[in-house]
């Protein structure tokens, strides 16, 4: 009997028409990484363009890919949204949050994540470089009440964290 080759076999990303059909049927694993200053004062958004949330300063993060550690997943989404490099020591596990938003990059499809998310500290003057998703970032006060409220309870966790 012939072995079937694997759909994905690396830690690639996921063709779009899968994945569109992956969250149709299923919640997606993403992994967010959360920067704040020395002091942990400030956090680190970026504002997004895709749905969910287009438009909005928001915590950076990205899908977990197949066969990579969290904490790879949490440098990889570092390098890749802000251009910033750190080691897998650099992040603190923060928490999991259950995440659903009424929109998605998919037309018709609700966004429904299981969302690891991570604290880590670097200095306000890091050099930031924002990949597509994201217009612009900013350094926000930790309890800013213009925090979009689904992340304000993940900010915290992280921030405590960061600073273990």
């Amino acid at each position: 009997m012939e072995t079937p080759t694997p759909l994905h076999t690396s830690p690639q990303d996921v063709p779009q028409d899968i994945y569109q059909t992956l969250m149709e049927f299923s919640p997606i694993c993403t992994v967010d990484v959360i920067f704040f200053n020395p002091e942990g004062t400030r956090v680190l958004l970026g504002k997004r363009v895709n749905a969910p949330y287009q438009g909005l300063f928001y915590t950076f993060g990205g899908r977990l890919r197949k066969n990579e550690t969290f904490e790879e997943a949490a440098v990889r989404i570092a390098k890749k949204e802000m251009g910033v490099t750190v080691a897998p020591t650099d992040v603190m596990f923060g928490g999991l949050d259950n995440e659903i938003s009424d929109s998605s990059v998919v037309p018709s499809t609700n966004y429904h994540a299981v969302a690891l998310f991570f604290g880590g500290i670097i200095p306000e003057d890091t050099p930031v470089e924002l990949d597509a998703q994201h217009s612009e970032h900013k350094w926000v006060g930790v309890n800013d009440t213009a925090i979009h409220p689904s992340i304000q309870p993940r900010i915290l966790k992280a921030l405590r964290a960061a600073r273990t």
